[in-house]
């Protein structure tokens, strides 16, 4: 939180409270999508929590099924893409 990102963003403390309260009340989690595009899901997010630092989120890449997650994990891999 409070720290310029590499498109001037500063995420502020507690922005995803309401959001992952919203997520929690309908049982699910949100998709996790390639890109932000909701057109693309590659897998799902097993947990996202808010903590002091920020937004911590783990997940699974659907990477035998879809080969959109396949590239994205060997990107990730290989330090090609930061998150």
């Amino acid at each position: 939180y409070n720290i310029e990102d590499s498109d001037a963003d500063v995420v502020a403390p507690g922005a995803f409270e309401q959001s992952l309260q919203e997520w929690q009340k309908q049982g699910r989690q949100p998709p996790l999508l390639w890109q932000h595009d909701p057109a693309q899901p590659i897998g799902v997010w097993q947990m996202l929590r808010s903590d002091a630092t920020g937004l911590y989120v783990r997940g699974q890449l659907f990477i035998a099924e879809i080969a959109r997650a396949a590239e994205a994990y060997a990107l990730l891999k290989r330090g090609a893409l930061s998150g």
